[in-house]
């Protein structure tokens, strides 16, 4: 489940990015006198977001703001063919190499503490 943040208040966004991969050995099948060799790497991407939003200060009624962090992450899977003659290393195709990357998703949320904004009463 995606859930879209949606905020009143100005972003001060700060965008940081972080990857970890996993890397797969070829899978290598022999079929009509060819070899069919898929590899798949997956990666994670991790990014956060830190901004500002409107708060209540308390239950007194005053308006006041919070910094707001979001971390997301997203799943990218690479898959690389190659086909080669017989079962030698003349390539016949390829390589021929996709990527589909998911939708990011939230992880974790944290809210600061809501401060009073100088000057405000309501």
């Amino acid at each position: 489940m995606v859930r879209r943040l949606a905020f009143t208040s100005a972003f001060a966004l700060v965008l940081s990015v972080f990857a970890s991969v996993a890397f797969a050995q070829p899978q290598c099948t022999f079929a009509s006198g060819r070899t069919t060799c898929v590899e798949t790497t997956t990666t994670t991407i991790t990014r956060e977001r830190t901004f500002n939003q409107q708060c209540q200060v308390g239950n007194s009624g005053r308006q006041g703001t919070q910094e707001v962090m979001v971390t997301e992450e997203a799943t990218e899977t690479t898959t690389t063919t190659t086909v080669f003659k017989g079962r030698s290393d003349n390539i016949e195709s390829g390589p021929t190499t996709t990527t589909q990357t998911s939708e990011f998703v939230e992880t974790s949320k944290t809210e600061g503490q809501c401060k009073n904004n100088p000057g405000s009463q309501r």
